[in-house]
């Protein structure tokens, strides 16, 4: 009798868990470069735009990700490294059940798009400049006053 209660438990559990598990849906996919060459380390991140939840996910050594269990819902869809131009998705509807396909394609960034390091400040301010050119200006003035040899 105590083995046919842990079968009818254990048969009641996995079906609970395939329903709970049919409640949600997944994303996944792909992150490569525009040589076609896979990007492990890749951060993909779905926001669910209506509550602000993140689901964060990392592509592996071969470039896969995957955001299981996400609620259905509208999302939007990034994948961001540093060094490659962040690439977004808006608008991703997810259902019930659903399993969503979304690689990604990374360029190399610009210049201008990595700029928000602060270590490639310019060295000088103005404040320098003008104080060197007070001091010339000075120096200037003052050997007008020394004697001629």
């Amino acid at each position: 009798m105590s083995r046919l209660r842990i079968a009818v438990f254990v048969a009641l559990a996995t079906l609970l868990g395939s329903v709970a598990q049919a409640q949600q849906a997944s994303i996944i996919g792909t992150a490569i470069d525009e040589t076609k060459a896979i990007v492990p380390g890749v951060s993909v991140t779905a926001t669910d735009q209506g509550s602000g939840r993140q689901i964060v996910a990392v592509t592996n050594e071969r470039g896969e990700y995957a955001l299981l269990n996400v609620p259905a819902g509208v999302y939007t869809v990034q994948a961001e490294l540093s060094g490659f131009s962040t690439v977004v998705v808006k608008d991703v509807e997810l259902l019930v059940g659903q399993n969503a396909t979304i690689p990604f394609t990374l360029k190399l960034a610009s210049v201008t798009e990595t700029r928000s390091d602060r270590t490639l400040r310019p060295t000088w301010t103005p404040h320098k400049k003008m104080a060197t050119a007070r001091l010339v200006a000075n120096m200037n003035r003052n050997t007008s006053c020394l004697p001629e040899s």
